[in-house]
C-alpha cells in the first residue's frame, strides 16, 4: 500500500522470520541506499544527516552514554566493540566521530564494549548491495546457528551486521551522544512529547 511517498511493507511471517527478514522484505526499495530505524526510536533529523554524510557505505549510530544510565527495563542492549578501544587498550576521554566497528550484539561483555547501537543505520547504494548479496548467500547455505540467533531464518539485524564484519566488509560507527531517545513505556512517551513541544516553542 502506498500513500504519497510512503510505502508500507509487512512481514507476514514474523513468527518464523525475525527482524532481519523484515528488513529484507523491503529489498526492492533499497537500490539507491537506505536508512534503517528501529520502530521504538525517536530522533532528531541531525542524526540521519550525520550518518548519511559520513562518506562510508555502512554506518551505525552508536552512543557511549549507556555506561552512565541505569536501565529500568529488562532488555539486553545491542553493544558495540570498536577498533579505537582495541588500539588504545583502555578507555579514554578522547573520541573520534567515526570509528570502525569490530563486533555488535547482545552477548558482548559490557566490560569490552564501547558503545550501544541505538537502532539507526545508513546503507549507501554499495552498502545495500553488499547487504543483499551476503544475506542471499547465508540463506542459500541455510546457516545455523547464525551468530546470536539459532538460524539465519531467526536472525536479527545485528546478526547480519556481524556477518558483514566477519566477511571483512567495513562497518563504521558514528558517535551520537544527543538527539535520540528509546520509547519503552508511557513515561517515555510523555517525556518525548514534552521535549517535542519545547522544540516547537523554540522554533
Amino acid at each position: 500500500m502506498a500513500t504519497d511517498a510512503l510505502v508500507y511493507v509487512d512481514n507476514e511471517r514474523y513468527a518464523e522470520q525475525h527482524s532481519l527478514y523484515s528488513l529484507l522484505c523491503a529489498r526492492e526499495h533499497m537500490s539507491n541506499g537506505f536508512v534503517m530505524v528501529y520502530s521504538d526510536i525517536l530522533f532528531s533529523p541531525d542524526v540521519l544527516n550525520q550518518l548519511m554524510h559520513a562518506d562510508k557505505d555502512i554506518v551505525l549510530a552508536i552512543d557511549n552514554s549507556y555506561q552512565y544510565h541505569r536501565h529500568e527495563v529488562d532488555k539486553q542492549l545491542d553493544l558495540v566493540r570498536a577498533r579505537s578501544s582495541e588500539q588504545s587498550g583502555r578507555r579514554s576521554l578522547s573520541t573520534a566521530d567515526i570509528t570502525e566497528v569490530l563486533a555488535v550484539g547482545k552477548n558482548i561483555d559490557a566490560g569490552q564494549a564501547d558503545h550501544e547501537f541505538i537502532g539507526i543505520a545508513y546503507f549507501s547504494e554499495q552498502g545495500a548491495r553488499l547487504l543483499q548479496e551476503v544475506y542471499d548467500d547465508c540463506v542459500g547455505k541455510n546457516q545455523a546457528p547464525f551468530h546470536e540467533a539459532e538460524s539465519i531464518a531467526r536472525g536479527g539485524v545485528t546478526d547480519m551486521i556481524q556477518e558483514l564484519i566477519d566477511r571483512n566488509i567495513p562497518v563504521y560507527g558514528r558517535e551520537i551522544q544527543r538527539g535520540w531517545i528509546e520509547v519503552h513505556n508511557k513515561e517515555d512517551v510523555e517525556a518525548a512529547e514534552m521535549e517535542i513541544a519545547a522544540v516547537k516553542q523554540i522554533a
